[in-house]
């Protein structure tokens, strides 16, 4: 989950440093009506939004083209600098680079530039995005009963084109033959997502590979994504 980069950023408002009373400095920029915020213990963190625009803006416009779906008037992106800082807004351990948090439609990543370095930045980016682009297909009544869309398609969906790490084949088709029928296939990856155990949420994350380029090499990157969204 090719970039084409805008050669121009507008940046409309650039807000001042705020630093509250925990000693956490929030810097804030809302640029080309994506609006960026940046939560870390120091100051001069501002650059990796410098580093996340020009990819999250890309790949946004490419993602919402590619399946005609609606942008809303703005994204939120919140950056959270440090693995601890990340566990105590989000609750998900340093395993995690980003996710879209569907019912307040807000997006969090950790810190761009470690993202970056290990490779992962683009392909962390167009996962979250296509997240976001499933749960804005959705009709507003499917939103209010199931923000998540099909949850266990649209991670596996996401999963398989934007994959934001390295996963075993052998040990997800092993996983889904022991499911069987596409509601056990569901059920386990709902429960295994909501383990605190990693091993049982590694095992799940290659299920969830697995099961996603079948489903797309059987329905199609559109059709799939359909089921995603609860379209059909």
């Amino acid at each position: 989950m090719p970039v084409k980069f805008f050669c121009s950023v507008c940046i409309i408002m650039i807000a001042c440093s705020a630093v509250n009373a925990a000693g956490m400095v929030t810097e804030s920029a809302d640029i080309d009506g994506i609006r960026y915020t940046v939560i870390s213990d120091r100051k001069g963190s501002v650059k990796e939004t410098e580093i996340l625009h020009p990819v999250f803006s890309a790949a946004a416009e490419q993602i919402y083209a590619e399946y005609n779906v609606k942008r809303p008037p703005f994204f939120d992106v919140t950056i959270i600098c440090g693995a601890g800082l990340f566990k105590t807004y989000t609750g998900c351990g340093e395993h995690t680079a980003g996710l879209f948090i569907a019912e307040r439609n807000v997006f969090v990543f950790q810190r761009p530039s470690a993202l970056n370095k290990k490779g992962i930045l683009d392909n962390t980016v167009r996962h979250e995005l296509l997240h976001s682009a499933v749960y804005n297909a959705m009709s507003d009544q499917m939103r209010t009963l199931h923000p998540r869309g099909d949850e266990s398609i649209n991670e596996a969906f996401c999963t398989a084109l934007y994959p934001a790490g390295s996963y075993n084949p052998a040990s997800g088709a092993k996983a889904i033959a022991e499911c069987g029928d596409e509601q056990k296939i569901k059920k386990y990856l709902a429960d295994a997502y909501r383990s605190e155990n990693k091993q049982i949420i590694n095992k799940a994350a290659d299920a969830a590979y697995f099961w996603g380029l079948q489903l797309i090499k059987k329905h199609g990157k559109r059709q799939t994504f359909n089921k995603a969204a609860m379209l059909e």
